[in-house]
Protein backbone atom coordinates (compact mmCIF):
# COMPACT_ATOMS: atom_id res chain seq x y z
CA UNK A 1 0.00 0.00 0.00
CA UNK A 2 1.43 3.38 -1.04
CA UNK A 3 0.95 6.18 1.46
CA UNK A 4 0.29 9.61 -0.10
CA UNK A 5 1.24 12.58 2.03
CA UNK A 6 -1.75 14.73 3.08
CA UNK A 7 -0.49 17.83 1.19
CA UNK A 8 -0.09 15.83 -2.03
CA UNK A 9 -3.58 14.34 -1.59
CA UNK A 10 -5.07 17.86 -1.28
CA UNK A 11 -3.12 18.99 -4.34
CA UNK A 12 -4.41 16.07 -6.41
CA UNK A 13 -7.93 16.76 -5.23
CA UNK A 14 -7.63 20.41 -6.28
CA UNK A 15 -6.30 19.35 -9.66
CA UNK A 16 -9.30 17.06 -10.21
CA UNK A 17 -11.83 19.75 -9.27
CA UNK A 18 -10.07 22.65 -11.00
CA UNK A 19 -8.53 20.96 -14.00
CA UNK A 20 -9.95 23.55 -16.41
CA UNK A 21 -8.19 26.41 -14.63
CA UNK A 22 -4.95 24.41 -14.45
CA UNK A 23 -5.09 23.58 -18.15
CA UNK A 24 -5.78 27.23 -19.00
CA UNK A 25 -2.82 28.45 -16.96
CA UNK A 26 -0.55 25.82 -18.51
CA UNK A 27 -1.69 26.84 -21.98
CA UNK A 28 -0.96 30.52 -21.27
CA UNK A 29 2.50 29.68 -19.93
CA UNK A 30 3.25 27.59 -23.02
CA UNK A 31 2.14 30.39 -25.37
CA UNK A 32 4.13 33.04 -23.48
CA UNK A 33 7.23 30.86 -23.38
CA UNK A 34 7.14 30.40 -27.14
CA UNK A 35 6.14 33.99 -27.95
CA UNK A 36 8.86 35.72 -25.92
CA UNK A 37 11.88 34.23 -27.75
CA UNK A 38 10.05 34.61 -31.05
CA UNK A 39 9.60 38.35 -30.56
CA UNK A 40 13.12 38.75 -29.20
CA UNK A 41 14.64 36.99 -32.19
CA UNK A 42 12.85 39.40 -34.55
CA UNK A 43 14.59 42.44 -33.03
CA UNK A 44 17.60 42.20 -35.34
CA UNK A 45 15.36 41.66 -38.34
CA UNK A 46 13.21 44.69 -37.47
CA UNK A 47 16.26 46.89 -36.94
CA UNK A 48 17.75 45.81 -40.26
CA UNK A 49 14.41 46.34 -42.01
CA UNK A 50 14.06 49.86 -40.61
CA UNK A 51 17.59 50.78 -41.63
CA UNK A 52 16.98 49.43 -45.12
CA UNK A 53 13.82 51.56 -45.40
CA UNK A 54 15.68 54.68 -44.27
CA UNK A 55 18.46 54.01 -46.76
CA UNK A 56 16.00 53.37 -49.59
CA UNK A 57 14.34 56.74 -48.99
CA UNK A 58 17.68 58.46 -48.30
CA UNK A 59 16.55 59.86 -44.97
CA UNK A 60 18.37 62.95 -43.81
CA UNK A 61 21.26 62.60 -41.40
CA UNK A 62 21.26 66.22 -40.31
CA UNK A 63 18.44 68.77 -40.20
CA UNK A 64 18.28 72.49 -39.47
CA UNK A 65 14.95 74.22 -38.92
CA UNK A 66 14.22 77.80 -38.04
CA UNK A 67 12.47 78.97 -34.89
CA UNK A 68 9.06 80.69 -34.77
CA UNK A 69 7.84 81.85 -38.20
CA UNK A 70 11.27 82.63 -39.69
CA UNK A 71 11.54 82.05 -43.43
CA UNK A 72 14.49 82.82 -45.67
CA UNK A 73 14.90 83.15 -49.43
CA UNK A 74 15.26 79.77 -51.07
CA UNK A 75 18.84 78.78 -51.77
CA UNK A 76 20.24 81.18 -49.19
CA UNK A 77 21.79 78.36 -47.15
CA UNK A 78 22.06 75.40 -49.52
CA UNK A 79 25.29 76.74 -50.99
CA UNK A 80 26.74 77.47 -47.55
CA UNK A 81 25.88 74.01 -46.22
CA UNK A 82 27.24 72.33 -49.36
CA UNK A 83 30.70 73.73 -48.68
CA UNK A 84 30.99 72.01 -45.29
CA UNK A 85 33.42 69.10 -45.45
CA UNK A 86 31.53 65.80 -45.20
CA UNK A 87 28.18 67.02 -46.56
CA UNK A 88 26.96 64.97 -49.51
CA UNK A 89 23.56 66.39 -50.48
CA UNK A 90 21.45 69.32 -49.24
CA UNK A 91 17.85 70.32 -49.95
CA UNK A 92 15.60 73.02 -48.56
CA UNK A 93 11.93 72.60 -47.67
CA UNK A 94 8.99 74.73 -46.60
CA UNK A 95 6.82 73.30 -43.83
CA UNK A 96 3.73 74.88 -42.31
CA UNK A 97 0.85 73.83 -40.08
CA UNK A 98 -2.79 73.98 -41.12
CA UNK A 99 -6.04 72.02 -40.91
CA UNK A 100 -7.82 69.84 -43.41
CA UNK A 101 -11.45 69.04 -44.01
CA UNK A 102 -11.84 65.83 -45.99
CA UNK A 103 -14.84 63.65 -46.75
CA UNK A 104 -14.67 59.99 -45.67
CA UNK A 105 -17.18 57.26 -46.58
CA UNK A 106 -18.99 57.96 -43.28
CA UNK A 107 -18.58 61.67 -42.57
CA UNK A 108 -16.43 64.75 -42.95
CA UNK A 109 -13.23 64.77 -40.90
CA UNK A 110 -11.53 67.94 -39.69
CA UNK A 111 -8.05 67.45 -38.19
CA UNK A 112 -4.71 69.22 -37.90
CA UNK A 113 -2.42 68.94 -40.89
CA UNK A 114 1.19 69.62 -41.83
CA UNK A 115 2.08 70.65 -45.35
CA UNK A 116 5.61 69.70 -46.42
CA UNK A 117 6.91 71.35 -49.57
CA UNK A 118 9.91 69.56 -51.09
CA UNK A 119 12.13 70.01 -54.10
CA UNK A 120 10.58 67.70 -56.69
CA UNK A 121 12.68 68.88 -59.61
CA UNK A 122 14.81 66.30 -61.43
CA UNK A 123 12.88 63.43 -59.88
CA UNK A 124 13.34 64.71 -56.32
CA UNK A 125 13.28 64.96 -53.45
CA UNK A 126 16.72 63.33 -53.27
CA UNK A 127 16.89 63.63 -49.47
CA UNK A 128 13.94 62.24 -47.52
CA UNK A 129 12.29 60.66 -50.51
CA UNK A 130 8.52 60.81 -50.96
CA UNK A 131 7.30 57.49 -52.33
CA UNK A 132 3.86 57.29 -53.92
CA UNK A 133 2.22 54.10 -52.62
CA UNK A 134 -1.16 54.45 -54.34
CA UNK A 135 -2.24 56.81 -57.10
CA UNK A 136 0.33 58.83 -59.04
CA UNK A 137 3.21 61.24 -58.55
CA UNK A 138 2.84 64.99 -58.79
CA UNK A 139 3.83 66.00 -62.32
CA UNK A 140 6.23 68.86 -63.12
CA UNK A 141 3.41 70.79 -64.78
CA UNK A 142 1.63 70.79 -61.39
CA UNK A 143 4.48 72.42 -59.44
CA UNK A 144 2.94 75.56 -57.97
CA UNK A 145 -0.59 74.26 -58.47
CA UNK A 146 -2.85 73.13 -55.55
CA UNK A 147 -1.91 69.45 -55.98
CA UNK A 148 -0.65 67.32 -53.08
CA UNK A 149 -0.06 63.75 -51.90
CA UNK A 150 -1.80 62.48 -48.76
CA UNK A 151 0.22 60.55 -46.16
CA UNK A 152 -0.74 56.90 -46.54
CA UNK A 153 -1.59 55.99 -42.92
CA UNK A 154 -4.10 58.83 -42.62
CA UNK A 155 -5.80 57.82 -45.85
CA UNK A 156 -5.96 54.16 -44.87
CA UNK A 157 -7.24 54.97 -41.37
CA UNK A 158 -10.23 56.91 -42.72
CA UNK A 159 -10.57 54.86 -45.91
CA UNK A 160 -10.74 57.96 -48.07
CA UNK A 161 -10.37 57.66 -51.85
CA UNK A 162 -6.76 57.71 -53.00
CA UNK A 163 -7.58 60.60 -55.35
CA UNK A 164 -10.01 63.37 -54.44
CA UNK A 165 -10.19 66.88 -53.00
CA UNK A 166 -9.81 68.33 -49.52
CA UNK A 167 -9.92 71.78 -47.96
CA UNK A 168 -7.11 73.41 -46.05
CA UNK A 169 -7.54 75.89 -43.23
CA UNK A 170 -8.89 79.12 -44.69
CA UNK A 171 -11.00 77.25 -47.20
CA UNK A 172 -8.41 76.62 -49.93
CA UNK A 173 -9.35 73.54 -51.95
CA UNK A 174 -6.51 71.28 -53.07
CA UNK A 175 -6.51 68.07 -55.05
CA UNK A 176 -4.64 65.04 -53.78
CA UNK A 177 -3.56 62.50 -56.36
CA UNK A 178 -2.34 59.60 -54.24
CA UNK A 179 -1.12 58.19 -50.95
CA UNK A 180 2.56 58.70 -50.15
CA UNK A 181 5.17 57.65 -47.60
CA UNK A 182 8.30 59.39 -46.31
CA UNK A 183 10.81 58.27 -43.66
CA UNK A 184 9.92 60.92 -41.06
CA UNK A 185 6.39 59.54 -40.99
CA UNK A 186 6.94 55.80 -41.12
CA UNK A 187 5.62 56.25 -37.57
CA UNK A 188 3.36 59.28 -37.05
CA UNK A 189 4.32 60.90 -33.75
CA UNK A 190 3.12 64.22 -32.35
CA UNK A 191 3.56 65.73 -28.91
CA UNK A 192 5.03 62.51 -27.52
CA UNK A 193 2.04 60.48 -28.70
CA UNK A 194 2.54 57.67 -31.21
CA UNK A 195 0.24 56.34 -33.93
CA UNK A 196 -1.62 59.64 -34.23
CA UNK A 197 -2.40 59.28 -37.93
CA UNK A 198 -6.09 59.75 -37.07
CA UNK A 199 -5.41 63.24 -35.73
CA UNK A 200 -2.63 64.54 -37.97
CA UNK A 201 -2.73 64.56 -41.75
CA UNK A 202 0.59 65.03 -43.52
CA UNK A 203 0.47 66.51 -47.02
CA UNK A 204 3.46 66.28 -49.35
CA UNK A 205 3.73 68.67 -52.26
CA UNK A 206 6.18 70.58 -54.40
CA UNK A 207 8.12 73.39 -52.77
CA UNK A 208 6.51 75.82 -55.20
CA UNK A 209 3.00 74.72 -54.19
CA UNK A 210 3.78 75.01 -50.46
CA UNK A 211 5.07 78.53 -51.10
CA UNK A 212 1.88 79.47 -52.92
CA UNK A 213 -0.41 77.95 -50.30
CA UNK A 214 1.36 79.74 -47.45
CA UNK A 215 1.91 83.02 -49.30
CA UNK A 216 5.69 82.52 -48.92
CA UNK A 217 6.81 82.68 -52.53
CA UNK A 218 10.49 81.93 -52.91
CA UNK A 219 10.99 81.13 -49.22
CA UNK A 220 11.99 78.10 -47.14
CA UNK A 221 12.32 77.25 -43.42
CA UNK A 222 13.85 73.78 -43.24
CA UNK A 223 17.17 72.34 -44.40
CA UNK A 224 17.98 68.61 -44.61
CA UNK A 225 21.15 66.86 -45.70
CA UNK A 226 22.95 63.58 -46.02
CA UNK A 227 26.64 63.04 -45.29
CA UNK A 228 29.47 61.33 -47.10
CA UNK A 229 30.43 57.85 -45.84
CA UNK A 230 32.68 58.14 -42.79
CA UNK A 231 31.88 61.81 -42.16
CA UNK A 232 31.95 62.95 -38.53
CA UNK A 233 28.32 63.81 -37.83
CA UNK A 234 29.06 65.81 -34.68
CA UNK A 235 31.72 67.87 -36.41
CA UNK A 236 29.44 68.57 -39.38
CA UNK A 237 26.61 69.57 -37.05
CA UNK A 238 28.87 72.02 -35.20
CA UNK A 239 30.18 73.44 -38.48
CA UNK A 240 26.64 73.87 -39.81
CA UNK A 241 25.50 75.69 -36.67
CA UNK A 242 28.52 77.99 -36.88
CA UNK A 243 27.94 78.75 -40.57
CA UNK A 244 24.25 79.48 -40.06
CA UNK A 245 25.02 81.72 -37.10
CA UNK A 246 27.57 83.59 -39.19
CA UNK A 247 25.34 84.06 -42.24
CA UNK A 248 22.10 84.77 -40.36
CA UNK A 249 22.98 85.67 -36.75
CA UNK A 250 19.48 86.97 -36.09
CA UNK A 251 17.87 83.64 -37.02
CA UNK A 252 17.16 81.01 -34.38
CA UNK A 253 18.25 77.63 -35.75
CA UNK A 254 17.54 74.19 -34.26
CA UNK A 255 19.71 71.33 -35.53
CA UNK A 256 18.87 67.66 -35.10
CA UNK A 257 20.07 64.31 -36.42
CA UNK A 258 18.38 61.24 -37.82
CA UNK A 259 18.57 59.59 -34.40
CA UNK A 260 16.58 62.47 -32.90
CA UNK A 261 13.64 61.76 -35.18
CA UNK A 262 10.80 59.91 -33.50
CA UNK A 263 10.25 57.57 -36.46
Amino acid sequence: MVLIPPKLRSTLRDLRTGWLQVAGIAFMIAISTGLAPGLTSSTQWRAASNEASFELTNMYELRARFGSDTRLPRGALVGVASTIDGVEDVEDRLIFESQIDVNTPDSAVVVSSRVIGVDMSDGGPHVNGVITAVGRDIEPSEFGEPVVLLERKFGVFYDVPDQSELRLGGGTTVRYVGYAMSPEYFLVVEGGNVLVQANLAILFTSLETAQELSASQGMFNDLIMTLEPGADLKRVEEALAAELSSVHPETSVITSTRDDDAA
